[in-house]
């Protein structure tokens, strides 16, 4: 899929209402309280090392089938 259909896509998902699909849970909530905190210093910054904002990313599923996501 190419920049101009995604592009598309996602005009056509706002237009047809459908902007927000998720909501924002707090640690309580979700039961999830890590948070990746960056610190930056002279040796590890997004100059010296362009990544450096990307993050690991997380996945959410139920990959072990108990019925709960697992992250």
């Amino acid at each position: 899929m190419d920049f101009r259909s995604v592009f598309i896509f996602i005009v056509a998902m706002v237009s047809h209402g459908y902007g927000q699909q998720f909501e924002l849970l707090s640690p309580q909530q979700s039961g999830v309280t890590f948070v990746n905190r960056l610190q930056e210093s002279p040796k590890e910054n997004i100059i010296t090392y362009e990544y450096f904002y990307n993050g690991g990313g997380v996945a959410a599923g139920d990959f072990n089938n108990d019925g709960k996501t697992d992250l």
